[in-house]
């Protein structure tokens, strides 16, 4: 856990591993957009999918799935954030998957 470097200085255990250093939610979306961003235990454990082989993943699924039907082609866990999740974070990605 850290301290972002923004005005805000807030506690984050977030981590840029781009630039090396701590970045809160606004920061990522902000400052870091491209960058790999996340909690060091986390990023050994996730996997990387490129946003075309996750979108022909995607498309074969049937065109009456829901939202939460889109899970992970590894863990199955869902691709899209809950509806009442509120973050900077998730407000770009449920963006990003709705184009």
């Amino acid at each position: 856990m850290g301290l972002c470097k923004c005005p805000k200085r807030r506690v984050t255990n977030q981590f840029c591993f781009e630039h090396r250093v701590c970045v809160c939610e606004n920061c990522m979306v902000t400052n870091h957009p491209i960058c790999v961003v996340q909690s060091y235990l986390q990023w050994l454990q996730d996997n990387v999918f490129h946003w075309s082989c996750l979108d022909h993943y995607a498309r074969q699924l049937p065109s009456t799935t829901a939202p939460r039907g889109y899970t992970c082609p590894s863990c199955k866990s869902p691709l899209f954030p809950a509806p009442n999740l509120i973050s900077p974070v998730a407000d770009v990605l449920k963006e990003k998957l709705a184009g």
